[in-house]
């Protein structure tokens, strides 16, 4: 019994995330990112006195074949586009291979800043639509994707 305790006791504080607004991913039952799929996830912004901070989260392999992968986003509210860009997100260290993140295994989490600081001017729905925009049509090796929003 007192190990049953201990052990809810853990997965209790581990679970407990105070920064966290919201966050979403979604797994690939392929193992693979096409480069014509978009994803699109909504989330609800109550606050517009606090400042947020946008992450993405990747999960992959050690197998995946790049460093980096470049991302293109758009975020929008109901009256338009927030934010539209492109960026280049690093996985590996590119000279040593090493892979950033946590990992279990051969498998890495990585949960990378889109919008370091972001300050809502309406409250309400919100979404944020991702795609790849490597060469490869397909990233082989990417286990899944997701959107973290959290106070700052």
């Amino acid at each position: 019994m007192k190990l049953f305790s201990l052990i809810t006791l853990c997965l209790i504080i581990i679970s407990c995330d105070s920064k966290r607004v919201y966050e979403e991913n979604i797994d690939f039952a392929k193992k693979e990112w096409m480069r014509d799929s978009v994803y699109v996830f909504h989330f609800d912004v109550k606050d517009t006195n606090q400042d947020y901070r946008l992450l993405f989260n990747i999960r992959n392999s050690l197998n995946y074949e790049n460093y980096n992968i470049y991302l293109t986003y758009r975020l929008e509210d109901s009256l338009g586009i927030i934010s539209e860009r492109m960026k280049e997100l690093y996985l590996f260290d590119k000279s040593t291979g090493t892979p950033f993140g946590s990992g279990l295994g051969d498998i890495f989490d990585h949960r990378i800043p889109i919008l370091d600081s972001i300050h809502f001017s309406n409250s309400g729905k919100h979404s944020i639509s991702l795609q790849h925009e490597m060469r490869p049509d397909t990233l082989k090796d990417v286990l899944g994707i997701g959107i973290r929003l959290e106070t700052l």
